[in-house]
């Protein structure tokens, strides 16, 4: 199997001052895969330091593995963590994880103390299917197993999991279509709904909705309350899953623009919120307020610039962070806005330049967020403590070059404590073949 993990991870420590924070110091970049697939990736990590990534050799024959990171306890000290070496996916002789060939939407979620979900779609003569791996906290993958049969064509899944461990899984489905007639991307069909509570297995599929509409997001927080939205046209519509994770009415939100995503987040204490791009090119936000989300509430004026890779999280003291890439006359910015329910949002420009792409988004378990985006020059970064306030962008890998494109956002996480996290895919100097490198970095924030 052509890996090359090494095990050893480095923790790198800045000094947060203010409202004025320097850079933060991140750790130097560590490999974890070598010669890694360009269509096989997905990774996760939860509030715990756990995480892990999903990936396969560069050819597409080659079987799917994961490597984790895990704590290393040691006497009389606090956890350390390192990163594994790859191992098989799934250690069962199963067919959905033995090759990369057919495989496609490589989704996941970790939450809480080891809670995840891994899910992907395989292509067969008979249609799509969809097969998941779960993980209840403090457990152990199960076994991949095939959680929809071949009906027809299948949207890209969307997955959340909450702390305690329930999850939930929707996508698009479109059935009885020529498969001779597939398109490389799905991206309608009747949002389709399962879930997994209480450690018991996946409910059934069950739709939602009685027409196509765009594929669907989720979220789901520590009350365990399922999420759903999605876009009929321009219409946002929204759905809070029941107690007994039946369908709640379809909530009409708001109108969105034309080829926008919408973005949704829960957070603690039945918190939530859904954002989106308004139709004459703003930014809104709805809050959840039980079992219905309550008006709109401006987060950036309508605006010339077109906005895209829209992104939303909720830290520890219930405020809400979002961020996004404005283009506009062949150049584009970073933004990121905060705001707590009922107050204006502040928006703080993070970093432009040609080619610059969507950033990814997550909060820390002390407060504040993480903000990650590609850049020619390299990933960039900009952290903020439980202040809100954002560090200068650092780039934390060397420039990128040809073959780096295969990758557009990279994944971030944050934890323990004052940790945070980015894993992207990088052509290695050194060697011509593409790898996964993992880059972490601990900030000691005094306030």
């Amino acid at each position: 199997m052509p890996s090359d993990a090494r095990v050893a991870a480095f923790v790198a420590t800045a000094i947060l001052l203010g409202a004025a924070p320097a850079a933060a110091s991140w750790s130097a970049p560590e490999s974890v895969f070598s010669n890694a697939s360009d269509i096989a990736f997905t990774a996760a990590g939860d509030a715990t330091g756990k995480a892990f990534i999903v990936t396969s050799g560069a050819p597409p024959d080659q079987p799917l593995v994961i490597a984790q990171r895990l704590p290393e306890a040691i006497s009389g000290q606090p956890s350390s963590f390192y990163w594994s070496g790859s191992a098989p996916l799934d250690a069962s002789p199963q067919p959905f994880t033995s090759t990369a060939r057919g495989r496609s939407a490589f989704r996941s979620a970790a939450a809480g103390d080891g809670a995840a979900v891994i899910a992907f779609r395989i292509l067969t003569s008979k249609g799509d299917e969809l097969a998941a791996l779960t993980r209840g906290p403090s457990e152990n993958f199960s076994p991949a197993q095939r959680v929809v049969p071949a009906t027809g064509w299948i949207t890209d899944p969307s997955v959340s999991v909450s702390r305690r461990g329930a999850m939930v899984l929707a996508f698009g489905a479109q059935r009885s279509v020529p498969l001779a007639l597939r398109p490389v991307t799905v991206n309608t069909g009747r949002v389709t709904v399962m879930l997994r509570l209480g450690g018991n297995p996946w409910t059934g599929p069950r739709a939602v909705t009685s027409s196509s509409v765009a594929s669907p997001i989720t979220a789901i927080g520590d009350d365990d309350q399922e999420l759903l939205a999605w876009l009929r046209g321009t219409k946002l519509e929204a759905m809070v899953m029941t107690d007994q994770g039946r369908p709640g009415p379809t909530l009409s939100i708001g109108r969105s623009r034309t080829g926008s995503h919408p973005a949704i987040a829960a957070g603690r204490s039945g918190k939530a919120a859904l954002a989106w791009v308004t139709a004459t090119r703003g930014i809104a936000v709805a809050y959840r307020s039980g079992d219905r989300f309550g008006k709109a509430h401006v987060v950036q004026a309508p605006g010339v610039a077109a906005i895209k890779g829209l992104s939303v999280a909720i830290d520890l003291f219930g405020r809400t962070f979002i961020t996004w890439r404005s283009d506009q006359a062949g150049a584009s910015e970073i933004h990121v806005a905060q705001g707590l329910p009922g107050k204006p949002f502040t928006v703080t420009s993070l970093g432009s330049g040609n080619n610059v792409e969507d950033p990814a988004l997550t909060t820390r378990p002390l407060g504040g967020a993480l903000v990650s985006w590609r850049a020619p020059s390299g990933w960039q970064t900009a952290v903020a403590p439980k202040t809100g306030v954002f560090t200068t962008a650092t780039s934390i890998s060397p420039p990128l070059g040809p073959g780096d494109d295969t990758l557009r956002v990279p994944v971030v996480f944050a934890g323990p404590a004052k940790e945070v996290h980015v894993v992207w895919r990088q052509t290695i100097r050194v060697d011509p073949d593409p790898g996964l490198v993992i880059e972490s970095g601990t900030d000691e924030d005094p306030q």
